[in-house]
């Protein structure tokens, strides 16, 4: 499926007349293969996830910890582990230390591919809501 989406993107390049450098292509296009099983266990992650629910996040959660564990170099999984223990966090599903494990999982899915703009989201998502000082904020 990466693989196509990969094939796909280059001659969507190519049409349009744009060179992808080898450095400007993310990794998940040039991997080659990814382990099936990691992958469907990713894809139900992210549709227990969007069930946006105490119950679907920590559905998700397993299943994204599943497929890094099945595919340790997939960056896309820890994004989905750092999501589902953000959302377990901030909806107060779980303790808000929660928030320490997202912040981890998203820093190793930025080292796997410091490209992904999901990666970046998830620690966008948790310097706003969590580390942001509101207080001072509000009296400037």
């Amino acid at each position: 499926m990466l693989l196509l989406q990969g094939q796909v993107a280059r001659e969507i390049a190519e049409q349009v007349d744009v060179n992808l450098t080898a450095d400007k292509r993310t990794p998940a296009l040039n991997k080659t293969s990814i382990d099936p099983a990691a992958h469907e266990a990713y894809l139900k992650g992210d549709f227990y996830w969007n069930t946006l629910n105490c119950s679907g996040f920590e559905t998700a959660l397993k299943y994204f910890q599943e497929a890094a564990s099945r595919a340790p170099d997939f960056a896309p999984a820890y994004v989905g582990v750092a999501d589902a223990y953000f959302n377990l966090g901030d909806w107060r599903c779980w303790p808000l230390e929660t928030l320490s494990k997202a912040e981890a999982a998203a820093h190793k899915a930025l080292e796997l591919d410091p490209q992904s703009g999901d990666a970046h989201d998830s620690l966008g998502e948790l310097a706003f809501y969590h580390d942001w000082d509101w207080a001072k904020a509000e009296s400037e």
